[in-house]
């Protein structure tokens, strides 16, 4: 089992229990996204973000090699 299975399987668990509140906002968020804001792994909002942050900090001069997404997260499946 990889050892990001059980945060997998907390996201799925998670909305049984939030109260309606959090729920009201958990859909909202889903619906804005277009993904679950729990799903864990590297989905394309966290790869945009990702590839954002290296994109400043190759432009300030503080990464002597650019690293890819892979080298940083070699376990996610996407």
């Amino acid at each position: 089992m990889h050892s990001w299975m059980p945060f997998k399987r907390a996201a799925v668990v998670a909305p049984a229990y939030m109260s309606d509140e959090e729920l009201r906002l958990y859909a909202r968020e889903r619906e804005f996204l277009g993904l679950d804001p729990n799903e864990c792994g590297l989905n394309a909002i966290h790869k945009k973000t990702m590839e954002r942050c290296l994109d400043y900090l190759e432009a300030d001069g503080l990464l002597p090699r650019r690293p890819t997404l892979r080298e940083i997260f070699p376990l996610s499946q996407s």
